[in-house]
């Protein structure tokens, strides 16, 4: 049996396995080589914050993720295969590295921040379809 997540470590761990996974895909790779490769250390501390504030709300996050995929889509064009594949892979790394509460929350409020910057970020864009 995975242990749940329980600390600021294991979410440091959670981010580093995921980022692997998305710098290597064909789908998010040439997108995330685009927004992070300059800034990797940077990226990758601020989305470890992302992700404690959203599992241990811990309130210690500031940044703007809308603002900065908004910006993401204007150069690279994001579309729904994205953020579908954002949200498989990211649950693919958390029920490879853990199991227990808060690795479901972890998955439940991962589909859900990526259904609302989808429905924004197309809709602010002026791309609009419907998102099954």
């Amino acid at each position: 049996m995975k242990a749940d997540i329980e600390n600021t470590e294991e979410i440091r761990t959670l981010v580093a396995a995921f980022y692997k996974k998305l710098i290597s895909d064909d789908v998010l790779g040439p997108v995330a080589a685009e927004m992070i490769c300059a800034k990797w250390s940077k990226h990758l501390s601020a989305a470890a914050g992302f992700w404690e504030n959203v599992i241990f709300l811990s309130g210690g996050y500031t940044g703007n993720p809308m603002m900065i995929h908004s910006h993401l889509h204007k150069t690279a064009g994001l579309d729904k295969q994205h953020f579908e594949r954002w949200i498989e892979l990211f649950h693919q790394t958390v029920d490879e590295l853990f199991e227990g509460d808060r690795a479901d929350l972890a998955k439940e409020r991962s589909a859900g921040i990526a259904k609302v910057m989808e429905d924004n970020i197309i809709i602010k864009s002026g791309t609009h379809y419907l998102i099954n």
